[in-house]
């Protein structure tokens, strides 16, 4: 795949994790399962971001 299309993916993944993360502040039941990981996922996809 082309560099562009790498950030593109790399975009829509961080926008998942914080979506994550936003139902995990949503319901309370399910903050700890969801806010960490949501964390987790979006600085996954962003230290990746960095590496390139």
């Amino acid at each position: 795949m082309s560099d562009t299309a790498d950030r593109q993916n790399d975009i829509m993944n961080m926008l998942i994790g914080l979506q994550i993360s936003l139902i995990g502040v949503a319901f309370r039941d399910l903050f700890f399962i969801f806010f960490p990981l949501g964390a987790v996922f979006t600085l996954a996809v962003y230290t990746n971001e960095l590496r390139r």
